[in-house]
């Protein structure tokens, strides 16, 4: 799954990590570095009825997920 520094994330279902797709980092212009978030952002396929499981790596200042 997508990685930004010392962070990482992914995603699985049934026990597998799911491939990530169109992997998206939004930073913020220089001079609002710090003060606005960098957004990290990817596509995984998903199938009706599945379960998911998301995990975050244990390195984060602070951490969003949108569906």
């Amino acid at each position: 799954m997508p990685n930004y520094g010392e962070h990482r994330a992914w995603i699985t279902v049934d026990g597998a990590e799911l491939q990530e797709f169109e992997v998206k980092v939004e930073a913020p212009p220089l001079e609002r570095a710090g003060e606005d978030p960098v957004v990290v952002s990817c596509w995984v396929p998903s199938e009706l009825g599945k379960v998911c499981q998301y995990f975050p790596s244990e390195k984060r200042s602070s951490l969003t997920v949108k569906r």
